[in-house]
């Protein structure tokens, strides 16, 4: 998979996971929109995801 599918793939999986949550815990959302347990939600995935390629991989990317 090229980087450029990879961020592709990232963002589409991001999206959805964003989308399912908080349809599925919409007390979550606050009035003005925002919603601080998603943001960690999102800052988790990310996390996660980073441990999917080696380090020497992580270090081109």
């Amino acid at each position: 998979m090229s980087p450029a599918d990879e961020i592709r793939a990232y963002a589409e999986l991001r999206r959805r996971m964003h989308e399912a949550l908080a349809a599925e815990h919409p007390e979550w959302i606050e009035p003005n929109g925002e919603s601080p347990m998603l943001n960690l939600y999102d800052e988790r995935l990310a996390e996660l995801l980073k441990h999917l390629h080696p380090p020497e991989e992580r270090a081109v990317a």
